[in-house]
């Protein structure tokens, strides 16, 4: 039985960071990544897409990550949607379990194992 072909937004202001994601993503498990660099960039994809999990940054430069996404919530475009932060902190673990997110991945992260470590939080 194959994996599950999924299909990510990765949200971060650091368009590198998002091209790695979707270079790592998208070579090693053959998902479907969308990239975010914005709020609005975020917002618009998730009003005209459905993802199977949202790569989220913590410290984006409109809201913190936990701000950006109750913000998504209050749109009601993200709902049930798995969502993961990415975050150069990753002391701030109390955060993120209030917030209601899946789990934490920091940076940086190794982008052949990206994937995987995804997959893992997903079956948490």
């Amino acid at each position: 039985m194959g994996e599950k072909q999924l299909k990510v937004l990765a949200i971060d202001d650091q368009i590198e960071i998002t091209k790695l994601i979707k270079l790592s993503l998208e070579t090693t498990k053959r998902w479907d990544v969308v990239v975010a660099n914005t709020w609005q960039q975020a917002v618009d994809i998730l009003a005209n897409q459905q993802v199977d999990v949202i790569l989220l940054d913590y410290l984006m430069p409109e809201y913190t990550g936990e701000e950006f996404l109750q913000k998504l919530r209050d749109l009601s475009l993200v709902n049930n949607t798995p969502v993961i932060f990415l975050t150069a902190k990753p002391s701030m673990e109390f955060h993120w379990q209030t917030a209601g997110v899946k789990g934490i991945i920091a940076k940086p992260f190794n982008p052949m194992a990206l994937g995987n470590i995804i997959l893992s939080i997903l079956e948490e």
